[in-house]
């Protein structure tokens, strides 16, 4: 009995149960619509005031974006000085797995040359144009362009295919798909299979209830979508995505130049403002200079009708603004001059104007203006500071570009160095020893030093204390092999020895001192 009792109290609703939040049932995305995010609100605005949601239409921005590209001076120094300075002509791999947890019986010299091994394979690859599917450029061309793309459309789409073929050094092959390849708006069919799949399609791309990407919808040239999964059944990677902005949950990217539109407008209307004022001043504006007496007289004719009347203008300093007016006779001494010669515009300071725009824009993005411009006009302790904040920016952009793209190209690559070209690394067969060997480091092209004598002695120093080493100090310095160097640097002078023609160093004293002058004479000028 007391067993039924306790049955019967469990079936008995709570007394609590009106706190409870009623169950309603989850609303899939609105798949019509331009993709919502949730704005910013600003300060004094509460959320039931103001308007909750901004709707981004991708496909406007993007078609604003390039037009700015293209039509912009300012817009391509914005995205091409990044890629020149970020990516230039492709980061140069280093490969650095964690040895202590794969193999811990490998010695040093053999892991050195393991790790040489993979470098030189993947150099050979990266530098061909058959890792390109159309073999139009070869893979470190293939970074700059990608990243550029990233830029100035925010986001890129790569296939990866595999092509096995005796006389390709390795079977992957990279294939560069346009943005607009993507529709942003799919219905019909594919919706309703992406929804008996559990999924959805959110501008062009199908993700699981999880918001992962399972599929990507090509438009090809034949206008027709075809649908490709992100992964193949084997686990190999199919397509690449990388995207750009400021809205974490956004499904497509977003150019970095959607921020700065506004500004390029005031630019480009500024300057054409300024440019057609210029020209009217130049052609139709135009004053007489008198001269020293201001006694003069002059005849202006009104067109070119011979019977009017001829005007005496006693004032020759000032003309009506009549058109069609022509200056008959001037006295002596006086000048017709246009009111360009004379400094005299709607607006003398549009350089000025300029200048703070593009700054703007620049420091957003973290460049300093001297590096945008490539012009260091300032002190060389500002320079070399604007060049480390500049190097912290630039470190900031390499591994998010790398964890993206360059990381997951390499994996790629490495699993098939391994099965097809029968690479042996020992431990890679275990999927969780796998993880270990994709330490990388990606190294773009070194800042030119501003003083090299400077920096080489402040390198001296960190290698003296094992702070850095001389394999990391080359590639800081030229993107150089040390290992490489010493070889050839050997080989050099053991030949200039043979023949006798060793240079001798100058004293080591007299070299310190004049570098001391030459330290105290740069303290200040600085200051």
């Amino acid at each position: 009995m007391v067993k039924s009792s306790q049955a019967k109290s469990h079936k008995k609703p709570s007394l609590f149960a009106w706190l409870r939040p009623s169950k309603k049932q989850e609303e899939m995305p609105r798949l019509a619509q331009p993709y919502r995010v949730q704005q910013v609100q600003y300060v004094g605005q509460v959320s039931s005031q103001g308007r909750y949601f901004e709707q981004i239409d991708h496909q406007e921005h993007l078609i604003l974006c390039r037009e700015a590209y293209f039509q912009n001076n300012h817009a391509r120094i914005y995205i091409n000085r990044q890629v020149s300075m970020i990516v230039n002509d492709g980061l140069t791999l280093q490969f650095n797995p964690l040895w202590s947890h794969i193999n811990v019986n490998l010695d040093f010299k053999a892991q050195q040359a393991k790790q040489i091994e993979v470098q030189e394979r993947w150099y050979l690859w990266a530098s061909s144009l058959a890792c390109m599917l159309k073999g139009d450029m070869n893979f470190h061309v293939a970074q700059h362009e990608l990243y550029k793309m990233l830029l100035r459309d925010g986001e890129f789409f790569v296939l990866l295919h595999r092509q096995f073929d005796d006389n390709l050094v390795n079977p992957l092959r990279i294939q560069i798909v346009a943005t607009d390849a993507l529709p942003y708006d799919l219905a019909g069919d594919f919706v309703a299979d992406a929804t008996a799949r559990g999924n959805y399609i959110d501008h062009g791309i199908e993700f699981n209830l999880h918001g992962q990407p399972v599929a990507y919808y090509f438009m090809q040239q034949d206008r027709s979508i075809k649908r490709i999964p992100a992964y193949a059944p084997d686990g190999r990677r199919w397509v690449i995505h990388v995207k750009r902005g400021d809205y974490l949950n956004s499904s497509r990217g977003v150019s970095d130049l959607v921020n700065h539109l506004p500004t390029l407008a005031k630019i480009r209307d500024f300057e054409q403002n300024e440019l057609t004022a210029s020209k009217l001043n130049a052609q139709i504006a135009a004053y007489v200079r008198p001269s020293q007496d201001r006694v003069t007289q002059t005849d202006i004719m009104f067109g070119i009708d011979e019977d009017e009347d001829d005007t005496r203008q006693k004032d020759s300093h000032v003309i009506p603004n009549i058109p069609g007016m022509v200056v008959q006779q001037m006295a002596a001494g006086e000048d017709l001059l246009p009111f360009g010669a004379n400094s005299i515009r709607p607006s003398s300071n549009v350089v000025d104007f300029v200048n703070s725009q593009s700054e703007a824009m620049m420091v957003s993005a973290g460049m300093p203006m001297s590096v945008a411009r490539l012009h260091m006009n300032k002190s060389y302790s500002a320079s070399r500071a604007e060049l480390a904040l500049f190097e912290t920016f630039r470190k900031h952009r390499i591994e998010e570009f790398a964890s993206k793209f360059l990381n997951v190209i390499f994996e790629q690559w490495l699993h098939e160095e391994v099965i097809y070209n029968d690479l042996l690394l020992v431990g890679y067969s275990n999927p969780k020893k796998r993880k270990y060997f994709m330490n990388l480091t990606w190294h773009p092209d070194p800042i030119p030093n501003l003083d090299p004598l400077k920096s080489a002695k402040a390198m001296e120093i960190l290698i003296a204390n094992g702070i850095t080493t001389h394999e990391k100090a080359t590639r800081d310095h030229n993107d150089g092999n040390w290992d490489d160097n010493i070889e050839h640097l050997a080989r050099e002078l053991e030949k200039m020895r043979e023949l006798g023609i060793l240079a001798k160093s100058a004293p080591k004293a007299e070299a310190e001192e004049k570098e001391k002058e030459k330290d105290a004479e740069e303290e200040e000028n600085d200051e």
